[in-house]
């Protein structure tokens, strides 16, 4: 990847400027510390996609468009971000920051993946991990542990930057995550087939050991059949009967109540005293509602007279009696039908035969199921076998991957001892045995004293990166001087970023206040961005936009 330009665009301000880079070594400078050298760096990162943790105070990021310019692999793409959105050349539509970072993953032509701080499954990687091993900010990277508390979108993954450093190293791959993602999920198949195979095994071995349908051979089956069919004959009709007359009797028995209703009006209409009718209400029996003598007459459609409420008493009373004795003769005749069904019920349960069919369905169900079980098991059996045989491929391969890592590691390991006697020759008061190859925790010291330790293994790690990285991003570091240090003490420190930092094959960006550029030998080399001034010009706003 080679950043060709970036262009920064404050609308609130009306501000803008377009600044060009060379493929190779550029330098940042300005007349002293605080001219704005450290927020065009940060656009630069921030522009590709890494999270800035602190931009300056009056750097008015959230009203900024920026849009870097950059090849990669031969072809030129355009970036626009405003805040989390990102608009790139080659796709219509805007992404967010999941979305960008899948396609920077794609065009670099790597996939990094990470475990989750929370689920410790392994995620496609943000922009901002991407980008963390080749970015030294000035205000976060100098702190207590390097490449640590950079930017606040990496606490989502666990072990940064240790399990970062080893896939940009090369010393885990999206095969081996592949192959690792594969190799758990059957085992953890296997595993549940096995409990599922096992708990079916105990339940044949139960069915097994009771009576199998071969010693029933004495039954039987058109007998057998026949009787069934006789005795769902006979439960039916006699069960039609019996319902008939529940039904006849429910008839009988409502007229029957509606009769005595009638009784016990006429025998009060008797009782009363003539004289006292109007003023006496009679009550409804079944809805206890009140009427006089005339309502009760004119329901009865009779006058009032004694004799005709006699004679109607007298044939309510027979009609009484005529329904109860239907319905006393209706409830015999179910009783007897009752009696009847209980009695075929009896027959049948003491039925030696009725006996042989429970248990030769019994017999057939407990057959059926041993049968079906063991051909479930059979396939549960082969498919544990395939993936045993499966699991076993996909280790053998494992191994043959790590194999090839662990001796990549081995490597590195030899890299980074040379690197480091290498670099002792520049600066030789540096402790570069505090630190072991991929640890990073926090180290003693203070001032220039620990801005020189720190540098000697940001360097370090640069040159392995430019030996052995995966993937090809341009690098950047902020100065690490942030006072007034002497020229003895900082002299060495410019000559190792030179020796070790600076290459023609591999775009860099380097800070540093103009006074600062007599510690290069090779200055004619560089591109040199002078910063005089603001960062940002309201006369480039005005004739661009």
């Amino acid at each position: 990847m080679k950043i060709n330009s970036l262009e920064i665009v404050d609308v609130k301000n009306k501000e803008a400027q377009n600044f060009l880079f060379s493929d190779g070594i550029n330098l940042i400078v300005t007349d002293k510390n605080g001219g704005g050298k450290s927020s065009l760096i940060k656009s630069i990162y921030y522009a590709l996609g890494f999270d800035i943790l602190h931009f300056p105070v009056r750097w008015n990021v959230n009203d900024t468009y920026f849009t870097i310019q950059l090849n990669i692999q031969d072809t030129t793409y355009s970036i626009i971000r405003k805040n989390n959105v990102f608009k790139v050349s080659d796709c219509e539509e805007v992404l967010n920051g999941r979305e960008y970072s899948d396609w920077l993953q794609e065009k670099l032509g790597e996939k990094i993946y990470l475990p989750s701080k929370y689920t410790e499954n392994l995620e496609t990687a943000y922009s901002s991990a991407l980008i963390l091993p080749f970015y030294i900010d000035q205000d976060s990277s100098w702190g207590s542990s390097i490449y640590k508390g950079v930017s606040n979108t990496l606490a989502q993954y666990k072990n940064i930057p240790t399990s970062l450093f080893e896939s940009v190293l090369g010393l885990t791959s999206a095969e081996v995550v592949q192959l690792e993602n594969e190799k758990n999920e059957a085992t953890q198949k296997h595993n549940r087939l096995k409990i599922v195979a096992e708990a079916m095994s105990e339940t044949l071995q139960k069915y097994n050991s009771k009576k199998r349908i071969d010693a029933l051979v004495s039954i039987d089956h058109e007998s057998v059949s026949r009787d069934i069919q006789n005795y769902l004959l006979m439960m039916n009709n006699l069960n039609k009967e019996i319902s008939k007359y529940k039904i006849t009797i429910i008839k009988k028995q409502a007229a029957l109540d509606i009769q005595r209703q009638d009784l016990s009006e006429l025998k009060q209409l008797l009782k009363l005293n003539r004289k006292s009718y109007n003023n006496i209400k009679l009550e409804c029996s079944y809805c206890h509602s009140k009427y006089t003598d005339e309502m009760s007459l004119r329901r009865f459609e009779l006058e009032n007279n004694r004799l005709e409420i006699d004679i109607y008493k007298a044939q309510t009373e027979k009609a009484v009696d005529q329904l109860q004795k239907e319905i006393d003769t209706l409830v015999d005749s179910r009783e007897e039908i009752d009696l009847k069904l209980r009695n075929v019920e009896r027959k049948i349960d003491k039925s030696k035969k009725l006996m042989s069919i429970h248990q030769y369905v019994d017999a057939v169900s407990e057959n059926k199921a041993s049968d079906e079980l063991n051909s479930i098991l059979k396939n549960q059996l082969e498919q544990l076998s395939t993936l045993y045989e499966k699991t076993k491929e996909i280790k053998s391969e494992l191994r043959s991957l790590k194999k090839v890592q662990k001796d990549r590691k081995e490597l590195l390991l030899k890299k980074y001892d040379t690197f480091k006697i290498d670099l002792k020759r520049v600066l030789p008061d540096v402790d570069l045995n505090e630190l072991s190859f991929l640890q990073f925790k926090s180290m003693p010291g203070s001032g220039m004293d620990k801005n020189k330790k720190y540098l000697a293994y940001y360097l370090l790690y640069f040159r392995l990166l430019k030996e052995y990285g995966i993937y090809d991003i341009p690098f950047g570091m902020d100065s690490f001087i942030k006072n007034e240090p002497e020229d003895l003490t900082i002299k060495p420190m410019f000559e190792a970023v030179e020796n070790f930092f600076f290459d023609s094959t591999k775009q860099s960006f380097f800070l540093l206040v103009d006074k600062n550029q007599k510690f290069f030998k090779n200055i004619e080399k560089y591109n040199i961005i002078k910063i005089e001034g603001k960062l940002l010009s309201k006369q480039y706003y005005l004739q661009n936009f």
